[in-house]
């Protein structure tokens, strides 16, 4: 009987040989190839997890292994065999199919469920795509996708070498040749899962392999980035033991913390060792760590330290601290800056966007967003908080520029380290004087305003609703708001006059590089025809397309360009045309 058991065995690993390989030393993701028995291997191979898609996303379970994060919730998706945790004010909910919005550059896989995973608005959230992948791969559109970008890339399981291996399947940006290379597996959650690079533009998605055949890809919901997916694919787990290993439960807290910090669950900060700051200027003092430094106090050696292709500089600030410590891989530049100006109301300042969040910080009431901005593979993410003291508006940012380039990005438990110093420089903020001053309101909006003294020599009034912008080449007025000491302005097509400084170059004259304008004007396209008028006391010459118009004019030494995108009726079109003026 002995000997007839032992050939069966031998079966076995035969068979298991024929499709996973021989074993190797078991990393930390181990899939189906090891932590399983013989015979569980060999149902999986014949027969894979099965997973049929849900209309209706699985109500959150209470965790059985004692972790808890004041704020946080944990999900359980038993069909696909993972959990993850999620801010508790937060909705889950299951999108049918590719109604989730993921998934479009992606080949080799079945999209089996989708999870979306936001606030009260959808944008600010994360979503989860379950992909089954039969055979053993998935490949990334990045270059040739629906939305052009980076690279094409394609993740496979090699059976004989026992690895995660990734291929390029199009050219690198950088021009090196394409490679074909085991897979960084450094980077993983809590649940020792692995966590590769997707391929959404800006670094807005990552992929986990939940097995060679089950994977994950998690993605933000906000298409500026502002909502950071890695702090929350870091919370996930797989429910089965043998598939990954955990961290401890509180490296696991840890984690959760930060992902809680990141989303604005208001996790109290611990108090920062360090400096106490007193401003000059401002009635207000704060700590700071060892490793940050005021910018008044940036050695020429320090300096380098400030610089980032995304600026975190604190040139309009009153007050500013630079982190100066220790190298953070991909993390360029990261401050802590406040500034002041009693020019907003009450009401400009406290505005409530979608994402504003009310906090309480040493007895005074801060609305806090969440911003950022991104570009060539870098980014920057800024936590803003606004408060109303004494008859000005205060404004604090807490910015951190990194790298995303071919990578993850920065290590994420360094990262989080930074992001807790800068939230901890925030809690110590309070204010050394009592509030005596009366707050200022918004009164009434005038009919109309009128644009002068501005950087461009020219004068004229406009709907009073508007907003203005103004630089040395370029001015514009349109609908917007005011939020604490910025100014958004809505998209052109929502209404806006736009006035350009033309470009001279090389033309002979200003009548010259005018008429070259004119000619390859995009609003005078197709005929380039175009009806004299008179503006400003100037001959002027102005063309329509649809429901945009654009108006040249030249004066001394230069020429403008004068674009009307939906902005005034044809009474207050006409208002505007007699009201402009140049002023020198």
């Amino acid at each position: 009987m002995s000997g007839v058991i032992a050939g069966l065995i031998a079966g076995i690993h035969a068979f298991i040989a024929l499709f996973v390989g021989a074993p190797a030393q078991a990393p930390t993701m181990q899939g189906f190839d090891d932590g399983q028995t013989p015979a569980q291997i060999v149902q999986q191979v014949i027969n894979p997890l099965p997973v049929q898609p849900a209309q209706q996303a699985n109500p959150p379970v209470t965790d059985i292994g004692g972790i808890s994060v004041s704020g946080m919730s944990k999900y359980t998706d038993s069909d696909f065999g993972f959990s993850f945790w999620y801010p508790s004010g937060w909705t889950v909910n299951s999108p049918k199919g590719e109604e989730s919005g993921i998934g479009g550059n992606l080949e080799d896989c079945t999209l089996k469920k989708s999870l979306s995973i936001h606030g009260t608005q959808i944008s600010n959230g994360v979503s989860i795509g379950e992909y089954h992948c039969p055979n053993l791969s998935m490949t990334l559109r990045g270059a040739n996708g629906t939305n052009p970008v980076g690279m094409d890339v394609k993740y496979y399981f090699d059976r004989t070498a026992h690895t995660w291996m990734v291929s390029d399947l199009s050219d690198p940006p950088n021009g090196s040749p394409r490679t074909t290379a085991p897979v960084d597996v450094s980077n993983n959650t809590m649940g020792g899962l692995h966590i590769f690079a997707g391929a959404a533009r800006f670094g807005a998605d990552v992929v986990i392999p939940l097995s060679a055949r089950n994977f994950l890809i998690v993605s933000t919901n906000d298409g500026g980035g502002y909502v950071d997916e890695r702090l929350f694919a870091k919370t996930i787990v797989a429910l089965d033991p043998a598939v990954a290993t955990p961290v401890s439960d509180s490296e696991q807290t840890a984690t959760i913390q930060a992902e809680a910090a990141a989303y604005g669950v208001n996790v109290p900060a611990p108090a920062p060792a360090g400096n106490v700051y007193t401003s000059s200027q401002y009635p207000l003092t704060f700590t700071y760590p060892s490793d940050f430094v005021p910018a008044e106090n940036i050695t020429p050696t320090q300096k380098n330290s400030t610089i980032s292709y995304m600026p975190v500089s604190c040139a309009d600030s009153a007050i500013c601290s630079y982190y100066v410590g220790p190298s953070i891989d991909a993390v360029e530049a990261a401050s802590f800056s406040v500034q002041s100006s009693a020019g907003p109301t009450y009401e400009d300042c406290t505005a409530k966007q979608g994402k504003t969040i009310q906090k309480t910080i040493n007895g005074t009431t801060w609305y806090t967003d969440s911003t950022g901005d991104a570009g060539l593979g870098h980014r920057l993410s800024t936590q803003t908080y606004r408060t109303y003291f004494n008859g000005a508006c205060y404004e604090a940012y807490l910015s951190i520029a990194w790298n995303v380039g071919q990578g993850a990005g920065p290590d994420q438990a360094q990262f989080n380290a930074l992001q807790g110093k800068l939230d901890s420089m925030m809690s110590s903020v309070r204010f050394t004087t009592t509030e005596t001053l009366p707050r200022v309101h918004a009164g009434a909006v005038p009919a109309w305003k009128t644009l002068s003294n501005t950087q461009i020599p020219i004068s004229f009034t406009y709907p009073g609703a508007f907003l203005s912008y103004d630089s040395d080449a370029e001015l514009s007025v349109g609908p917007g708001t005011r939020v604490g000491l910025q100014t958004q302005q809505s998209s052109i097509d929502a209404g806006s006059i736009n006035v350009q400084k033309g470009y001279i170059g090389k033309s002979p004259s200003v009548a010259s590089a005018m008429q070259a304008s004119m000619n390859t004007d995009p609003i005078a396209y197709p005929g380039y025809t175009y009806t004299a008028i008179s503006l400003g006391g100037e001959p002027a010459f102005m063309a329509s397309h649809g429901d945009s118009t654009v108006i040249y004019v030249a004066h001394d030494s230069d020429f403008y360009r004068i674009i009307l995108w939906l902005p005034l009726l044809p009474g207050e079109y006409q208002t505007f045309l007699n009201s402009f003026t140049f002023t020198s």
